[in-house]
């Protein structure tokens, strides 16, 4: 009746560019998550492990990037880190593409390296003896091995860098070596409730609407 055919989709030749994010956030516009954030700055500013992974998973839509950007954004980063970079990753974990996003930032120009060892060494290079927030979101698949690769070469960044890993999988954010993973549960009533009624109300006066309010209970 519908048309609900099953049939195969590539989701990775026509989804890619529409799924980038990036670092900027309304702060005004968000509503909860609170608590996780003061959680995650605390743990975050204080922990002194060798280069610690954190990571944030759960269902598509739950918010873990605009949670991320709260974080990212955190005035507090912005004078504890010296380098901060953010990096879409989706689903292509391709090695190359990743280690110039991040080194592009830091050199505020296109890196031409196109062989993989160099580009490694190369970014080794800018980050040695540097403290920095490097966050990887929207991570799809386990590639073990890439990342193994990759987390060598971020290790040689200052004591108190740290990684950030968004994942709709849990199995990712674990075998990523996650020093703190966190599942991404929903709102919370009020704050539901609350985002309901900024996206049906926006900038009406809530004398406008607020008589709605028993029909929506």
């Amino acid at each position: 009746m519908f048309d609900l055919t099953p049939r195969a989709v590539d989701i990775t030749a026509d989804t890619y560019d529409w799924r980038l994010t990036n670092s900027l956030v309304n702060e005004s516009e968000i509503c909860g998550r609170r608590k996780e954030k003061e959680e995650l700055l605390k743990i975050l500013l204080t922990n002194d492990d060798d280069l610690p992974i954190y990571a944030i998973w759960g269902m598509g839509g739950f918010g873990k990037t605009t949670f991320t950007q709260l974080v990212y954004n955190e005035e507090k980063f912005k004078q504890q880190f010296g380098l901060r970079i953010w990096v879409c990753v989706s689903t292509d974990f391709d090695l190359r593409r990743l280690t110039r996003a991040i080194m592009e930032p830091i050199d505020g120009a296109p890196c031409d390296l196109q062989e993989l060892v160099p580009l490694l060494q190369r970014l080794q290079q800018k980050l040695t003896g540097k403290k920095f927030l490097l966050v990887l979101d929207d991570v799809w698949k386990d590639y073990t091995d890439r990342w193994s690769k990759l987390k060598e070469v971020l290790r040689c960044g200052a004591e108190g860098s740290a990684v950030i890993v968004t994942t709709r999988n849990e199995m990712v954010a674990r075998r990523m070596a996650a020093t703190f993973v966190q599942p991404m549960g929903r709102l919370s009533e009020e704050d539901s409730l609350h985002l309901f009624q900024q996206l049906a109300f926006g900038m009406r006066k809530k004398e406008e609407w607020v008589h709605l309010e028993a029909i929506g209970v």
